[in-house]
């Protein structure tokens, strides 16, 4: 072997979410954004480096529309600060999506321990708006702690694709892992391997 490439996006998120008025929720993401790229071995045109920057989400969400099970939103990711570098500036991939989601089981019976939320994303950058990617996704939960998820990417990078996922949520505690399979996860034989958890208060 004559060398080995380890590269890692972390982010550090502090979150505030409240209801405004009826069914209209708003929230802010706080991110603390580092992206790792280490090389170990014969690597003569690739240095290894560590980024950070700052960023915020907006998000605004709308239950209950017309008093059906239906779900509104709107958000703008990755807004902030360029990724600076030893040479040269990276500008975030600031993105604006719209979905809609549909609660299938409570459309049925609105007591039941059991939630499938069927839902739609349109997303687009912010600073290239027009070629929009969609985006397919469903969630099965079991008494709004234990969720089965899926869903596909319709996507021109090659990162596109499907993924599956599984959470857990207890009391203030919540873990979630994820694994996608594009085309980047098969040209690399590395899995596309997702893990996020935090706390509620």
């Amino acid at each position: 072997m004559q060398g080995s490439i380890n590269f890692r996006n972390q982010e550090f998120l502090l979150t505030y979410a409240r209801t405004v008025v009826g069914g209209l929720d708003l929230g802010v993401n706080y991110k603390l954004i580092q992206v790792i790229f280490r090389c170990d071995g014969l690597c003569p045109e690739q240095k290894s480096f560590t980024r950070t920057t700052h960023a915020l989400d907006l998000g605004i969400l709308y239950e209950r529309v017309m008093g059906l099970p239906i779900r509104l939103g709107g958000s703008v990711r990755h807004l902030g600060f360029p990724i600076q570098g030893d040479s040269q500036s990276d500008a975030l991939p600031t993105r604006v999506r719209l979905g809609i989601g549909y609660e299938a089981v409570k459309a049925i019976s609105a007591d039941s321990p059991f939630a499938l939320v069927l839902a739609l994303d349109v997303q687009d950058r912010l600073r290239e708006l027009g070629d929009p990617d969609v985006m397919l996704g469903s969630e099965f939960s079991v008494a709004e702690s234990f969720f089965l998820r899926a869903g596909y990417a319709f996507v021109e990078q090659a990162a596109g694709g499907p993924a599956i996922g599984v959470g857990i949520e207890y009391d203030w505690f919540y873990l979630d892992l994820s694994r996608g399979f594009d085309d980047i996860s098969a040209a690399t034989g590395e899995e596309s391997v997702q893990v996020s958890f935090g706390v509620i208060f």
